[in-house]
């Protein structure tokens, strides 16, 4: 009896051993040996789950891609090729494409549609030309009853957008048309993105009419001239927990359909946290823009601190503090804007002395000694986590962090030492095939131990 428990025991364990390590994929090289010795597409059709496509071409692939499994596309080492179009598309099961260091001739597009599967989409570090279209774009279908969730990671990557005429194209556009079985998430982070002559669009657009999101913007950098939003999230329904962090827009110059260089609309039966902290928007027409339409039933709550608001033509910073009691607003420097800006609430840590750019002729929004931002922050205003500046230098150098996208003076964290001090032992690490060998064996052992103790004495 107690054998057989131990038995069960050991077997269970070894399972678990089993099923809980990750499938390993295999590299493949495209143009290689078949199944990628034709198209690109064939490859992909032909790959397994969780394999990684290395791209060995220096040419642009004219192909629409379409993939439907978990997969990795890369650059092979010392490669530099360029895709038209990939499209990443979930239904009833759950992908996960992560596209990486590519060039791009035209877009990336993620896809969730209805089946109940999950979408992770992971875009990082490509580049997309100055054209027209958007370039990155993460969605759901806009009907069905039966929906996953999104998970998105954008981040590094570098791309221009350019208008099409009597159409709207966003550079980064995230949409949620339909309520999904979890929480969608959604991180946009260290991008820089150019956008000109976009009519009512913008760089970065956030839409969501169901369900529920997390949604981070960091550090990214806007720039242009003609775009009617630069950071602009939207909400007509559902509950919305967002965090705009560390970015910079400047050059925002539209006047269409609610512009402004950073926008939080709640509108329709939504429910919306959003806390903007430690943004500058500048030399635009306006700069932020908080609204509420609690009218038509819409809620909002957080916080609007340590952001700069200056040299706007229109308006610094307008938020309805009399539609949204639960949204405040504190800490932020308001200078050299327009005439047309609602009065503010009183605030004892509002600062309206000259941010003191470094150079913003040039698109430099540094600090400089003179600047009336530097120590007037509130520290515990920004997340713990989110502990580096738009240039990825140290926050809070001095009493108090500064106000704005940027710390001053600029102190770059060094990355840990790998070598162990002295006192310290270090420990060999296992490789993934090591530690897989080493649990099997170990379960095995544990079997035959158990079939000794079994035998009749």
């Amino acid at each position: 009896m107690h054998n057989s428990l131990r038995h069960a025991r050991t077997m269970l364990a070894l399972t678990a051993c089993l099923a809980a390590w990750p499938t390993f994929g295999a590299t493949l090289s495209y143009p290689g040996a078949a199944p990628c010795n034709g198209t690109l597409q064939a490859c992909i059709d032909a790959a397994d789950p969780g394999d990684v496509i290395e791209l060995a071409f220096d040419t642009t692939n004219a192909e629409g891609l379409d993939i439907q499994k978990s997969l990795t596309l890369r650059p092979a080492a010392g490669r530099t090729p360029t895709l038209t179009t990939a499209m990443a598309y979930a239904t009833n099961e759950n992908i996960e494409v992560t596209i990486r260091s590519l060039n791009f001739a035209g877009s990336v597009l993620g896809l969730l549609g209805d089946g109940g599967g999950n979408l992770r989409l992971q875009v990082i570090d490509n580049t997309f030309p100055d054209s027209e279209g958007t370039k990155i774009e993460v969605r759901t279908t806009t009907a069905g009853d039966l929906y996953g969730s999104i998970s998105a990671l954008i981040e590094g990557n570098r791309l221009g957008i350019r208008g099409v005429t009597d159409f709207c194209t966003d550079g980064v556009s995230v949409a949620l048309y339909q309520a999904g079985e979890a929480r969608s998430d959604v991180v946009i982070r260290n991008n820089d993105i150019t956008a000109n002559n976009l009519d009512q669009c913008g760089a970065i657009f956030v839409y969501q009419a169901a369900g529920g999101l997390d949604v981070t913007i960091d550090r990214n950098r806007v720039h242009g001239s003609m775009f009617n939003n630069g950071i602009d999230l939207r909400t007509l329904g559902g509950e919305t927990q967002a965090g705009i962090f560390n970015n910079l827009v400047y050059g925002q110059s539209g006047n269409r359909g609610g512009p402004g260089a950073l926008v939080v609309n709640a509108m329709g039966i939504s429910n919306v946290t959003a806390h903007i902290v430690n943004n500058t928007v500048a030399h635009g027409r306006t700069g932020m823009w908080v609204a509420a339409r609690t009218d038509e039933g819409a809620q909002l709550r957080g916080t609007m601190r340590n952001n700069i608001a200056a040299f706007n033509t229109s308006y610094g910073l307008n938020y309805p503090f009399d539609l949204a009691p639960g949204f405040v607003e504190s800490h932020n420097l308001i200078h050299g804007n327009g005439e047309l800006e609602t009065p503010l609430p009183p605030d004892p840590f509002r600062r309206t002395g000259n941010p003191g750019f470094a150079n913003p002729a040039g698109g430099d929004y540094t600090l400089t000694p003179a600047s009336d931002a530097l120590n007037r922050g509130l520290n515990s205003a920004l997340p713990s986590i989110f502990n580096l500046d738009l240039a990825s230098a140290t926050r809070i150098i001095g009493s108090a962090i500064d106000i704005g996208a940027f710390e001053y003076p600029r102190v770059i964290a060094l990355p840990p030492t790998s070598t162990p001090p002295p006192s310290v032992t270090a420990v060999p690490t296992l490789g993934q095939w090591t530690l897989l060998s080493l649990c099997c064996l170990l379960g095995l052992q544990g079997m035959r131990r158990l079939q000794r103790r079994q035998k009749p004495s």
